[in-house]
């Protein structure tokens, strides 16, 4: 029996970002965007193209580059956001206006204060204006969960004959339970007049746990479409996980009716540039792509996977990329070789002088470490990206001396528009005085709220990839910075979250979403 073709809607650029500290560059959002596209995404939300100018050139940038996978823009339901979000996806091979408004009671009350007589109106006339300057566009009911019934049938039908060939219906806090939301999506679908005039798409948050049992529950009620993230990111609690909901489907294959156009053995590879660009580590239980995901400790399990491999997996880990991704070059290895492979991951540089300080990093990576992965590039790309960004601070020199018995000291050299600085201090650890020292010279007064070390690959020659949390004044940055040394990667992730924290430019895309 032939099965029906899933759409997978990846919001990583958009929902995912809009986590604590996520926000990306532009040129970050386009090397994810181009493993997307190597996945076999069908759309890629690139963003809240109204939230800021750089929001705007990143869903532009991804727009304009990416040819197999359909681009949307986010865009409330007003004609500043839907004009700026057709401008955005304009020269998009495929694109696609994401439209909304909540529906509930609870946010039409105390969010929107509008009757849902307006609310209703004000749907309509963004969709045909929408539809105007797009002939794709998804309509979302925000908070739709909670909205009622009727009242969802009744703007899902003026929606679909304004224009729109996607109807998403988010679970915006969270709320929903399987059971109960399949089924609302079921009884939606076959209540509403119109509804084989759209594909009916989900959209489920983290809060209790149940976003992907909620997602798959509405595809089996029905539901032709899924939004997700990459490793499940996104606003508090996160998002229904991509590889969590395209391998249940692949695993499943007896119990839904559906298949995805994933290329599954490039999950783990975009997963770990995912998790370095935005400095939220992958923990090691995560279902497929956590370090753990493919390991057995007990004695009985590794017995039954010699036997016999499916005693005890369910999943090849080579299909979703695990043991695929090393690298064969060394320190022999010469820039064309380095060039070819660097193409291959989808990453491109904005100048020669960037492509010539990550060869040089690589040199120097490849003098420390015996095997050279993906994961160690994508590192290595992000540390060169990162350090040269204007007005950069940029680490020039490290000392710390560290005994037993006594406060570690640190000396810190900073490079500041082509000037160089220096600072001393003593701490509690030798991470504290060199955090101290940086603090010495640029006196930034913000307050760290995390300090996260991760190693990139395995083995005691890993490169130790260091995530720093700054808050100032409401606004959150994560930096990151990779070195063997975690000493030297600690220094880099408080100078690169400095850096950011003092670009206007990389504001955090906060306007609100489904």
């Amino acid at each position: 029996m032939s099965k029906d073709k899933l759409v997978i809607f990846d919001t990583t650029l958009r929902d995912g970002e809009q986590s604590p500290g996520a926000s990306m560059t532009k040129s970050e959002k386009l090397r994810v965007a181009k493993l997307l596209e190597k996945l076999n995404v069908d759309v890629i939300e690139a963003g809240f193209a109204i939230a800021s100018i750089g929001d705007f050139e990143g869903v532009k940038l991804v727009a304009d580059n990416i040819k197999d996978s359909r681009i949307a823009s986010l865009a409330r339901a007003t004609e500043k956001d839907i004009r700026r979000a057709g401008e955005a996806i304009a020269g998009a091979n495929a694109g696609r206006i994401h439209t909304f408004i909540a529906t509930s009671p609870i946010h039409m009350k105390y969010k929107l204060q509008m009757e849902p007589e307006k609310v209703l109106e004000r749907a309509i006339e963004s969709v045909k204006l929408a539809r105007s300057l797009c002939d794709d566009v998804e309509f979302s009911l925000e908070d739709g969960s909670r909205s009622e019934f009727e009242f969802a049938c009744r703007i899902t039908e003026a929606a679909i004959k304004a224009g729109a060939r996607t109807i998403n219906v988010p679970d915006t806090v969270g709320y929903g339970e399987p059971v109960e939301y399949g089924e609302m999506i079921r009884r939606l679908i076959e209540a509403v007049p119109n509804s084989d005039q759209a594909i009916f798409s989900v959209h489920c948050h983290n809060d209790l746990g149940l976003a992907v049992a909620n997602s798959l529950s509405a595809v089996q009620a029905g539901a032709r479409q899924v939004e997700c993230t990459i490793n499940g990111l996104g606003e508090r609690a996160g998002n229904a996980s991509l590889e969590e909901l395209v391998m249940a489907i692949r695993t499943r294959k007896d119990v839904f009716p559906v298949t995805t156009n994933i290329d599954t053995v490039h999950i783990v590879p975009t997963s770990r540039l995912v998790s370095s660009i935005t400095g939220f580590p992958v923990q090691p239980n995560k279902a497929i792509v956590g370090a753990n995901a493919f390991a057995h400790e007990s004695g009985i399990h590794q017995d039954g996977i010699l036997k016999f491999r499916e005693t005890y997996e369910i999943m090849k880990a080579e299909d979703v990329g695990w043991s695929t991704n090393k690298l064969s070059l060394g320190k022999l290895s010469g820039r064309a070789a380095f060039a070819s492979r660097l193409e291959e991951l989808g990453i491109s540089f904005e100048s020669k002088e960037e492509f010539n300080q990550a060869f040089v990093r690589f040199k120097e990576l490849a003098d420390k470490k015996r095997e050279i992965f993906d994961e160690d590039l994508q590192a290595l790309v992000s540390d060169v990206q990162m350090g040269t960004e204007d007005d950069a601070l940029t680490l020039v020199d490290l000392e710390v001396l560290s005994k037993s018995g006594q406060s570690p000291q640190a000396k810190i050299g900073v490079r500041y528009q082509n000037v160089e600085h220096s600072a001393e201090a003593s701490g509690d650890g030798a991470v504290d005085a060199i955090f101290k020292a940086i603090e010495k010279l640029v006196n930034s007064e913000t307050q760290l709220q995390l300090y996260s070390v991760n190693a990139v690959t395995q083995g005691t020659d890993s490169q130790g990839e260091v995530t720093v949390r700054l808050e100032k004044d409401g606004r959150i940055i994560n930096g990151q910075g990779a070195d063997t040394d975690i000493l030297l990667a600690s220094a880099k992730a408080y100078l690169n979250a400095l850096t950011l924290m003092r670009n206007p430019g990389r504001l955090h895309p906060q306007l609100g979403g489904i």
